[in-house]
């Protein structure tokens, strides 16, 4: 994961005049991202037990698709001699996990899903006026849709949960990065001084969504 670290040092240094389209570029970094993932990490992660709006509990899952990355949007950007703004929009083209176990409104059932239309939108201010500070503009989930939902219920196997993704779990995960804003805002300081050897590379707010998706247990 620390190539997303590397993507907005990229982004910071490849700022010049008015707003540039970087969509080719972005491309072949996502894609280098991929194929470092597939290499030196895991293309996927397990999934501690968790529930979502009281409703709906699982456990014994894995994520998997971690190394799909690929732009959703435009990617821009521009500085005007004092703002640097990075405009990007990622996501993943296999966002998928399986669950040994989950419960829906008291039945018991194994179960799966894919997200095939999801986007997250990251933008961020790098201010150069006496010193450097950069400012998040906007770090959210925008989309979660196209939802392929299976389960060893015949009840619930193949059903429409494009509402519950939509709503539910959309909102739940950006009210979580939307109360660590300023923890994840601090996190990107390190763009300041991106020659800095003692400085890692990776943003925390990768931590906070490993920490929702992983670490939870409420």
């Amino acid at each position: 994961m620390k190539l997303l670290g590397l993507i907005l040092l990229i982004v910071a240094a490849s700022c010049d005049g008015t707003p540039v389209n970087n969509n080719k570029w972005l491309d072949e970094v996502l894609e280098r991202a991929n194929k470092d993932i597939r290499e030196t990490a895991s293309t996927m992660l397990p999934l501690p037990s968790g529930q979502l709006n009281g409703k709906v509990s699982y456990s014994d899952g894995i994520v998997l698709g971690l190394d799909s990355f690929y732009r959703t949007a435009d990617a821009t950007t521009s500085y005007n001699g004092t703002h640097f703004l990075s405009d990007i929009h990622y996501g993943f083209r296999f966002l998928s996990a399986a669950f040994k176990n989950v419960n829906i409104g008291g039945k018991d059932m194994s179960a799966t899903f894919r997200v095939r239309d999801n986007s997250i939108h990251f933008a961020f201010y790098l201010i150069r006026i006496n010193g450097c500070k950069v400012r998040l503009v906007n770090m959210e989930v925008e989309r979660l849709s196209k939802v392929d939902f299976g389960s060893s219920s015949q009840e619930y196997d193949g059903s429409d949960v494009e509402e519950f993704f939509g709503t539910e779990v959309l909102s739940t995960l950006n009210a979580y990065l939307n109360s660590h804003k300023e923890e994840i805002e601090e996190s990107l300081q390190f763009l300041c001084h991106p020659h800095e050897k003692n400085l890692h590379p990776e943003p925390r707010y990768l931590e906070f969504v490993e920490d929702f998706f992983f670490k939870r247990d409420n």
